[in-house]
C-alpha cells in the first residue's frame, strides 16, 4: 500500500495532524496576536488546520506545504468550506525544498514544542509571542 494513502486511512478522524490538544492550540493561536495580511508558513501542514484556523482568526495570508496528496487535498478542501475568500494556498512538496520568496519574513517557531512536557508553559508563550 502507497505510504500516504496508509496514512490517510489512519488519520482520516483527525484535524490536527500531531499529539496537540484543541485547549493548547486555542491558546497558541491567541498568543500569536498576528496583524490582518500577516504572512504564515506552515511547512508540514498536515490538513491545514494552522493555516486556515489562523485565516479565520486573523485574516492571515498563508502558505502550506506537504508530502502528502491526501493532506494538501483535503486542506484545499477544508479552506474552501471554511475560509473560501482567505489568501491561503497549500503545495504538495517536501519542505525541505521549499526556497522563500524575496522579502519573505524568516520569523520560525516549530510548534512541536507544545508537545514537550509541561506543553505551553508561561515561558514558552512569552517565547511565542516574542518570535510572532
Amino acid at each position: 500500500m502507497d505510504r500516504w494513502k496508509y496514512y490517510d486511512i489512519i488519520h482520516q478522524r483527525h484535524s490536527v495532524m500531531n499529539p496537540v490538544n484543541e485547549t493548547k492550540l486555542g491558546r497558541l493561536y491567541d498568543l500569536l496576536e498576528l496583524k490582518p495580511n500577516a504572512r504564515v508558513i506552515d511547512i508540514g501542514c498536515g490538513k491545514g488546520e494552522m493555516p486556515i484556523r489562523l485565516a479565520e482568526k486573523y485574516d492571515i495570508k498563508g502558505l502550506g506545504i506537504d508530502k502528502s496528496p491526501f493532506c494538501v487535498r483535503e486542506a484545499e478542501k477544508r479552506k474552501r468550506q471554511r475560509v473560501p475568500q482567505a489568501d491561503l494556498r497549500f503545495l504538495e512538496m517536501d519542505g525541505s525544498q521549499y526556497k522563500p520568496e524575496s522579502g519573505e519574513p524568516r520569523t520560525e517557531a516549530c510548534l512541536h514544542t507544545c508537545q514537550q512536557p509541561g506543553g505551553l508553559g508561561p515561558n514558552r508563550g512569552a517565547s511565542l509571542v516574542h518570535c510572532s
